[in-house]
């Protein structure tokens, strides 16, 4: 079975990306199944990061988006050129391999048995994706070239998070085409501001105007992606460690990957200040699970293949993660 990992990065989120590329060495991902890793850039990524990528042992290779052939806007930023442009060049290389994994650079993997979801998926019209807690209402709200994105209005009860995403792209083409037709076009009016429907919103929506949520299956959000603080809001989602490797939740679940800056002061900050108290969290749980990723973070980008001090200027915030 041939396999590919994509995920795109500009020079800014090398010490993300490298945290993925390194975490695939520690957990030795590729002795359990072997793929290779696209990273999509804009452009940006460095000579420099690209040379030492060769000390990972695995066959990763580097592409430029196309903007021209993805059919995206000049006047977009690089972020949004990254995100939009992925789809494409997923569509494009899935075509030559099985199964395809999409990841966010700001993801890093915690269990040699991620890559199993590859596996899961071969053969099917199946996707997997990450559990999205909130399950949005598309109503007329939401349109493109003036008209209502979905034909009637629709609580979408498989709403999931893109990231990570195992698919068949041949098999989700017609998906994949819809959403590059949606994503930073499409309209939101609320509240009588417009906004743009970015990516998320996009693909969940191109999924449902192709008919193809009955094909959706979804890991538990604390098991993947973590997203509206899942790690240690909830008491029996929050995040702990076994030993020197096994990353479980408070109720036993398999953590797959972890999701997040922890470099960043705001993995530490509580944006309200009466957030624990609104959602009784504990914390001390909050400060176990924030010690633990951090830690993790710094091991998979200091002691393995890449490590992270050679390819970045130091950062003052890494003397004081994981206490």
């Amino acid at each position: 079975m041939k396999r590919l990992l994509i995920v795109s990065s500009n020079q800014q989120y090398v010490p993300y990306l490298n945290a993925l590329l390194n975490s695939i060495v520690k957990y030795k991902l590729q002795e359990r199944a072997e793929f290779d890793v696209l990273v999509l850039t804009d452009g940006t990524l460095s000579a420099a990061y690209k040379e030492s990528a060769k000390k990972l042992g695995y066959n990763i290779r580097f592409k430029t988006i196309d903007t021209k052939a993805a059919g995206l806007e000049e006047s977009w930023s690089g972020a949004w050129k990254c995100k939009a442009g992925r789809y494409y060049h997923m569509m494009q290389e899935g075509r030559n391999y099985d199964v395809c994994c999409l990841m966010d650079a700001d993801l890093y993997i915690t269990n040699q048995e991620f890559v199993d979801f590859f596996d899961f998926v071969a053969g099917t019209n199946n996707i997997i994706g990450c559990n999205e807690r909130i399950k949005w209402n598309i109503s007329n709200i939401y349109t493109l070239n003036g008209k209502p994105v979905l034909d009637k209005e629709q609580r979408l009860f498989k709403f999931h998070c893109n990231v990570p995403l195992f698919l068949d792209t041949k098999k989700w083409e017609d998906v994949i085409k819809d959403y590059l037709t949606i994503v930073y076009r499409g309209k939101e009016m609320r509240e009588g501001e417009e906004k743009i429907i970015g990516d998320l919103y996009s693909w969940n929506m191109a999924v449902y105007r192709q008919g193809r949520e009955k094909d959706v299956f979804m890991l538990p959000m604390q098991s993947t992606t973590q997203v509206h603080r899942t790690g240690y809001r909830d008491k029996n989602c929050v995040l702990k460690k076994e030993g020197k490797e096994y990353w479980r939740t408070e109720d036993g679940d398999t953590v797959y990957c972890l999701h997040g800056r922890p470099d960043r002061a705001g993995f530490r900050s509580i944006e309200l200040k009466d957030e624990f108290e609104k959602h009784n969290i504990d914390k001390g749980l909050f400060n176990r699970y924030a010690s633990l990723a951090e830690r993790e973070w710094l091991d998979v980008n200091f002691n393995y293949a890449i490590d992270l001090r050679t390819v970045w200027p130091k950062d003052e915030a890494w003397d004081k993660m994981g206490r």
